[in-house]
């Protein structure tokens, strides 16, 4: 029973870690997409500017 219980805190131990990992990973995804859009609308301003 002891035995089991150790493999269950285990696994809790395992997915508070994946959990974390996926949040610092989705946190730095969002930031990439705001980089993405940010350059986005400078190359369009840029392209405008060219166009003049």
């Amino acid at each position: 029973n002891s035995k089991k219980e150790a493999d269950l805190e285990s696994a809790l131990a395992r997915l508070k870690d994946l959990e974390a990992l996926l949040n610092s990973k989705d946190a730095s995804l969002s930031t990439a997409l705001g980089e993405k859009r940010s350059l986005e609308v400078e190359v369009r301003d840029l392209k405008a500017q060219l166009a003049k």
